[in-house]
């Protein structure tokens, strides 16, 4: 596999990641889920247009849901849970649980 394509893979990613902790850390994990289903539905949306489309139209779809979106998916939740699990833990310290 060619280099570029595994930096777009990982910017994808870190990009997801970093506005999934962003959106978990701020409100405590429902923005976050708001944020993974709108980007799960992305990859299904341009999958489902991948496969109805011919030729080079289908492949620059596929691409789109699997180099971009999928990797961005997976960052958003991992990002999320771990921005909101980070809330969480600090309130409970707040309030001497923890």
């Amino acid at each position: 596999m060619e280099p570029e394509i595994l930096y777009i893979l990982a910017l994808a990613l870190f990009l997801g990641l970093a506005v999934g902790w962003i959106t978990g850390r701020l409100s405590g994990g429902r923005g976050a889920a708001i944020l993974v289903a709108l980007l799960g539905a992305a990859v299904a949306v341009l999958w489902v247009m991948g496969l109805r489309a011919q030729g080079w139209d289908g492949i620059a779809y596929a691409i789109g849901a699997f180099l971009f979106a999928a990797p961005a998916t997976l960052g958003a939740l991992l990002g999320g849970w771990l921005g909101a699990r980070r809330r969480n833990r600090r309130a409970l310290k707040r309030a001497g649980t923890g």
